[in-house]
């Protein structure tokens, strides 16, 4: 089984390396003390905070007898090593029998938030939310799911009231959950779709697969979540949600609560969303991947949204921006990720095909 090597940059302001992490702005990590490899399953986040900053990911457990995917926690001290205070020896592994995946974290009030999956069956998994103090100590996780179907966490934030937002898909129809933290334990918050789980189907028409890949809240707390639904058998749709406090859609957004982007909504283009960021203004930016279904070349296609969930046409094209060949070659450009920082600036990261193969990249938008 094939193993990756996890990679840190840290840039300057002006887009350069910063030399003073790692070997000059560059950090590469192939393994855990030589027990763990990473691999390229599930997601690969990181959150900064303070100083430091923290990393999830997914190892691949190598024996002589078994190979078993292991969720990891790494933090960092600010010059790319391991904090060694974090864990054991700046690591902290979900070691149990079944498989688990990480997808997601978020770092909040001294605590540290994980989404992923497990797999209790080889066929089908649950969605995974674990809870760590800043020590590396495992205060509580959660796992459900629908018996024998396949469920994930793609993403986790925590609000203002210290709520925790887990979105992702449950049997195939798209999942946002929230939970309470006690201080011991994360509990399901029963105001939230009356047992903190909601569920959402046929989502602009779609008959398949919807996934929430993002969530996140502005600051009036209301719900945003972007991702995909399947319009028709292998097409796609990027899709915009928000929704209400109790857990239901807030039809006063877009069209009956649901964005969806003109071009995909002709059917002609396959599109996920991945990266969704809100601005102080309440203004929505959200990121994806898009295919015409005529071709295989796969750009990035960026669009903002006033708060009524509908385009700004001061952005880019008429509220949409299009980015491809960011590497210089053609055929493949992909977003994972999308922020906006404390002075307002917008970064959107992920890979792009040049002329030797998938390259990094950080884009800054004005």
């Amino acid at each position: 089984m094939g193993t990756d090597n996890l990679v840190v940059i840290r840039l300057n302001p002006d887009g350069s390396l910063d030399s003073s992490l790692g070997a000059q702005g560059i950090v590469i990590l192939n393994s855990i003390d030589k027990k763990l490899k990473w691999v390229r399953s599930g997601g690969c986040d990181i959150f900064p905070c303070d100083d430091s900053f923290f990393i999830v990911g997914t190892a691949n457990e190598l024996s002589e007898k078994t190979s078993i995917y292991e969720l990891v926690v790494l933090k960092m001290d600010p010059n790319g090593n391991p904090d060694t205070s974090f864990g054991q020896g700046g690591y902290f592994v979900l070691d149990n029998s079944y498989p688990d995946i990480a997808n997601s974290i978020y770092v909040y009030n001294s605590r540290v938030y994980v989404s992923g999956e497990i797999y209790p069956k080889p066929s089908s998994s649950d969605a995974l939310v674990l809870s760590l103090d800043y020590s590396g100590n495992l205060i509580d996780s959660v796992k459900f799911g629908k018996a024998d179907k396949n469920d994930k966490g793609s993403s986790i934030f925590v609000d203002l009231q210290n709520r925790i937002y887990m979105s992702g898909f449950s049997g195939g129809e798209l999942l946002v959950s929230r939970f309470i933290d006690s201080g011991s334990s994360l509990d399901f918050d029963n105001s939230f779709d009356g047992d903190g789980i909601a569920t959402f189907d046929g989502l602009a028409g779609s008959v398949g697969r919807e996934e929430a890949t993002r969530i996140m809240t502005d600051n009036s707390n209301q719900i945003y979540v972007c991702g995909y639904c399947e319009k028709s058998k292998g097409v796609e749709n990027m899709i915009v949600l928000r929704l209400r406090q109790d857990g239901s859609i807030d039809t006063s957004f877009a069209q009956e609560g649901v964005f969806v982007p003109f071009g995909y909504q002709a059917g002609n283009i396959n599109g996920r969303a991945t990266g969704l960021a809100i601005n102080s203004n309440g203004e929505i930016f959200v990121a994806g991947n898009a295919v015409p279904l005529k071709s295989q070349e796969q750009f990035v296609v960026l669009f903002k949204l006033n708060s009524q969930g509908q385009l700004d046409n001061s952005f880019g094209n008429n509220g949409y921006l299009i980015l491809d060949s960011i590497a210089g070659a053609k055929d493949e450009d992909i977003v994972n990720h999308m922020i906006i920082d404390r002075f307002g600036r917008m970064f959107i990261t992920g890979a792009s095909m040049g002329y030797s193969g998938l390259d990094l990249f950080v884009v800054r938008i004005e």
